[in-house]
């Protein structure tokens, strides 16, 4: 018997590739989401959370959200992305990379309603009122079909 493994085919890695990066980013902005949503319990709820298991940690789920927003190729990046800029729109303001993780997505999904709603909110938290009101029509209109 020989102790040498049969050639795997290029095809097989690529699908193995795919799945791997897939499983990734599900975990990665299911877990960022789950993360962000557990740490905006009010804090008299928090040590009743951390009691049954549950870790309060926004940080590691803003890193979660990240480490897939970053990579645009994964399926949820764009999930990521944009609950990343509204992290930084709202709980952590930062309006110039909430402005970069919108932009990212909507190069990729131009007519995509969310995206587009979001972009208005940061068009309207820098007073560009005419803006907001053309993205909000555009998102209304994405959404319409």
């Amino acid at each position: 018997l020989s102790s040498k493994q049969p050639p795997v085919d290029r095809h097989v890695l690529q699908l193995l590739s795919t799945c791997h990066r897939c499983l990734a980013s599900r975990a990665l902005t299911g877990l960022g989401i789950f993360y962000v949503i557990v740490s905006l319990v009010p804090g008299s709820i928090a040590p009743l959370l951390r009691l049954a298991g549950f870790v309060v940690d926004k940080e590691r789920g803003r890193r979660y959200l990240d480490a897939c927003a970053v990579e645009g190729n994964r399926p949820r990046a764009p999930l990521a992305a944009l609950v990343l800029s509204l992290f930084h729109l709202d709980m952590q303001p930062d309006v110039e990379r909430a402005g970069q993780l919108l932009t990212s997505v909507l190069e990729r999904h131009p007519a995509s309603g969310l995206p587009l709603w979001a972009a208005s909110v940061l068009a309207w938290r820098h007073g560009c009122i005419q803006d907001a009101v053309f993205l909000v029509q555009r998102a209304l209109n994405a959404c319409a079909g």
